[in-house]
């Protein structure tokens, strides 16, 4: 029997997600384990092949490497970042954990609790990221640097107003209104091919701006999946005469790979799921990254760069689903009535033919102050610090219009001892976030392990947001 379980196929998402570790993607993205130590803080301290997506620039800062690879060994390059900006750790266990395996029945004072924690609406959020291959090669300074990468991201987002939560807890009492309009949900799973190439410019040396670099990164975009809510206008409405009225008008957008094996109500042929390491592509799409470095006063590297500029055309597999009913029910008794009205609830979905999306398209700033080089001679091993302003043009998932901060320090004291890293960020959708890494560095082999959730181990109370992040690479002279 044939049937579409959109719950179904967003629950399998998910675990793509939180499987498949998916370089960062968008202004609030995961990203590599280097960069997580530092809460994010990439656009001036990322080089080499760790810049591929972040600022391509950077790939020729490290001209004394000819060769560089990042693969599954020793370690795979894998990112995962998921939380919500209103719900703490203890909120999570409390309203979903349940007690001794079995689920918990809300008091009053509960939903109370909840509605209140849900009083400016919230946003639910995951991102993951995964490397499969990069590699970064420097045939001569003179001519610049190549690069060439593999990368998986996928992520999803779903904001929750605070009326739904309402509704939910308490029904529809009489005489009060629900206006479910910010209801939203995004989600993805895409690939980049990259071709990256970067070359300095040291004879455009100006006053205090030196080692000019500028970078260009082109990328074929492979979707795999991808389903955004396009509107969502609902309220409801309950007199005192137990007459409950409705207006709704919603329509949302899926697209999946063949993999998936996904049947829609309208479909005449049956599919077959299978999973592979290359999917066949539901869309497809073309992007650019831009990015210039410079050093001010030699100890200062500043750096900008736009990333992700282009667009995903989506032609498999599509579909939209759609709901445009304004209804009027009398008698909240009248069993047949109501489910009349649950019946007019449904969406309706149909083919959607080709639509297009733009891709997580980011303006990214960064500041790094090598502070250890103003007294090389007594200062002990090296002090890096930085900072970075990330701002993303549209609401894709990993992406965000509203700003991301972050501030970052990295101290390695000396060769044979792990490099620290630490940092924090902040915005709007991922809150406060505390981040702490280590890298084991020698002159062949790189390991980072970092989280950017420090906070929420510390203070459970306070925080959700969980992280965890690994990269390895080896380098060749």
């Amino acid at each position: 029997m044939r049937k579409i379980h959109l719950i179904k196929y967003v629950l399998l998402f998910s675990l793509i997600v939180s499987a498949k570790g998916l370089a960062q993607y968008g202004s609030i993205g995961s990203v590599d384990a280097g960069s997580m130590g530092l809460a994010k803080t990439y656009t001036a301290v990322t080089k080499g092949i760790y810049s591929i997506g972040l600022n391509p620039a950077n790939l020729i800062l490290e001209d004394t490497l000819k060769f560089q690879i990042v693969t599954v060994l020793p370690l795979p390059t894998l990112s995962a970042i998921g939380g919500s900006n209103v719900l703490s750790m203890d909120d999570v266990n409390y309203f979903f954990g349940g007690i001794n395996g079995e689920s918990r029945y809300l008091n009053e004072n509960d939903k109370q609790r909840l509605n209140s924690i849900f009083d400016n609406g919230g946003f639910l959020f995951t991102s993951a990221s995964a490397q499969i291959l990069s590699i970064g090669f420097i045939p001569d300074k003179k001519i610049g640097a190549f690069g060439f990468s593999i990368t998986d991201f996928s992520g999803g987002k779903i904001g929750v107003p605070s009326a739904l939560v309402n509704l939910v807890l308490n029904g529809n009492p009489v005489n009060k209104a629900f206006d479910l309009s910010e209801t939203q949900a995004h989600f993805w799973w895409i690939r980049n091919y990259s071709i990256s190439f970067a070359r300095k410019f040291d004879d455009l040396n100006i006053g205090i701006f030196k080692n000019l670099a500028a970078g260009i990164s082109f990328k074929l975009v492979h979707g795999y999946a991808y389903g955004s809510t396009e509107k969502v206008d609902v309220d409801f409405f309950t007199s005192s005469a137990h007459e409950l009225s409705s207006n709704t008008d919603f329509s949302a957008v899926t697209s999946f790979s063949d993999n998936f094996g996904i049947e829609y109500a309208f479909d005449t042929l049956s599919h077959n799921s299978h999973f592979e390491l290359f999917p066949a592509p539901a869309g497809t799409g073309f992007g650019m990254d831009l990015g210039l470095s410079f050093k001010l006063l030699d100890k200062t590297l500043i750096s900008v760069a736009i990333t992700d500029i282009g667009s995903i055309t989506w032609r498999r597999n599509t579909a939209r689903f759609t709901n445009k009913e304004s209804l009027f029910l009398d008698d909240l008794t009248d069993r047949g009535k109501i489910d009349s009205l649950v019946d007019k609830f449904k969406a309706d979905s149909e083919p959607a033919g080709e639509f297009s999306t733009g891709l997580a398209t980011a303006f990214r700033f960064g500041v790094a102050l090598f502070l250890s080089e103003f007294d090389d001679d007594n200062f002990p091993g090296h002090l890096l610090l930085a900072a970075d302003y990330n701002q993303g043009f549209n609401n894709l998932p990993g992406n965000s219009t509203s700003p991301r901060y972050s501030f970052g320090v990295e101290w390695g004291i000396v060769d044979f001892l792990p490099y620290v890293r630490t940092g924090v960020e902040y915005s709007e959708v991922g809150g406060f976030n505390w981040a702490f890494g280590i890298g084991f560095v020698t002159s062949l082999l790189e390991i980072y392990i970092a989280t950017n959730s420090v906070q929420t181990t510390l203070f459970p109370q306070s925080y959700s947001n969980l992280s965890m992040s690994l990269s390895s690479r080896w380098k060749f002279y």
